[in-house]
């Protein structure tokens, strides 16, 4: 799926429903959220929502990060995007 993202900027809809398959076994599992690591699996965030998950998007934590060293205001660093 990174792959497809990286060579072709999208999501297959094979690979989405590889992902749901996927969520779905890891729902069984007991996985309750994902850490997004990779830039290119932000587009999945609506898809893991989506698939009753929790995510942490590693792009939306480091600029919250960014924002609290630069010691900006609390209300620009919370964001429900994170989760």
């Amino acid at each position: 799926m990174i792959e497809d993202v990286k060579i072709s900027g999208a999501v297959t809809n094979a690979n989405l429903f590889k992902f749901d398959g996927l969520a779905k076994r890891m729902r069984i599992a007991g996985v309750e959220a994902l850490i997004m690591g990779c830039t290119e699996l932000s587009s999945l965030l609506n898809r893991i929502k989506k698939n009753d998950l929790k995510a942490v998007d590693s792009n939306i934590a480091l600029a919250c990060a960014a924002l609290k060293l630069l010691q900006m205001p609390k209300h620009l660093i919370d964001s429900d995007e994170k989760f």
